[in-house]
């Protein structure tokens, strides 16, 4: 019965933490220039900061990580509902889970540059470090 009550604890956590992200739809709607403050009104604190440093030309970069919330795939969303269906709701929480996908969202001191999907952290690291960030239009 305790694991019963683990389970279910941990399945809403999961729920909760998924449900609630903002969608990839609303990137159009980030512009250079924005603050930090209007970002966050826009799609919640970060997932993460990854980095807040100055690079070799003085300029100084915060990169936050956001997961955005992917449009569902019409069959995946008629498996998750008949899943859910059939099994009395008992996968119901797994029908709740968005699918995500993690972006990175680029500030030239402490305004708005860019985005980009999330890649090799390691070698965007290296980039910022040495080459000059540009703010631009995704």
């Amino acid at each position: 019965m305790r694991s019963l009550y683990l389970g279910l604890t941990l399945a809403l956590t999961v729920v909760a933490a998924t449900a609630c992200a903002p969608s990839v739809d609303k990137l159009h709607s980030v512009k250079p220039g924005m603050t930090k403050e209007a970002v966050t009104e826009s799609f919640g604190q970060p997932t993460a900061v990854k980095a807040i440093i100055r690079n070799r030309h003085g300029q100084t970069i915060e990169v936050w990580e956001y997961k955005l919330a992917l449009p569902d795939d019409p069959d995946e969303e008629s498996f998750k509902k008949i899943t859910a269906t059939m099994t009395a709701g008992a996968f119901a929480p797994a029908y709740l889970v968005q699918n995500t996908k993690p972006y990175w969202f680029y500030f030239l001191d402490s305004k708005f540059a860019k985005w980009q999907e999330a890649g090799d952290w390691e070698a965007e690291m290296e980039q910022l470090l040495e080459h000059r960030l540009e703010a631009q239009a995704p």
